[in-house]
């Protein structure tokens, strides 16, 4: 698994190409898979990396999830941790849908850093203030929110 792809020289993707060319007793049993935005897409349409697009047999868009989903992705992350209780106010995730646009990786920082603040706070429940708090730890200098 490779991610960040769209970070990747040529020249390793290069490597990857002809390491996906092996045939092990005329069986591929060499899979790559590969994450990255947008860019990488841009990356496999230029001339130089058409041998490897060709190799490409899945493509895959990871859509912002909707406010709906988002709540489904928070609820199922608490029970894959364990949690037999609620863990997060309404109010609180729907503010953590607001602040990340429903984008999974930026909801799962915006909760790590919430329940750190919740944390801190000695409270057993993450609440609008604990995101709040959390939103101004973790978004990029000069700005508040994620969006």
């Amino acid at each position: 698994v490779l991610d960040e792809i769209q970070k990747i020289s040529h020249q390793t993707l290069e490597v990857i190409r002809l390491m996906t060319n092996f045939n092990f007793e005329e069986k591929n049993l060499f899979s790559v898979l590969m994450a990255g935005n947008d860019e990488f897409i841009q990356h496999l349409k230029l001339r130089i990396n058409e041998p490897l697009r060709q190799r490409v047999t899945c493509y895959c868009n990871l859509e912002p999830l909707s406010r709906k989903e988002t709540q489904e992705y928070i609820t199922h992350h608490f029970e894959v941790a364990g949690s037999h209780h609620k863990i997060i106010t309404d109010q609180a995730a729907t503010m953590v849908y607001d602040l990340t646009s429903g984008i999974p990786r930026l909801i799962s920082s915006l909760l790590f850093a919430g329940l750190e603040a919740a944390a801190e706070a000695e409270s057993q429940i993450i609440d609008l203030e604990h995101i709040e708090r959390a939103g101004k730890l973790i978004s990029p200098p000069g700005q508040e929110v994620y969006r």
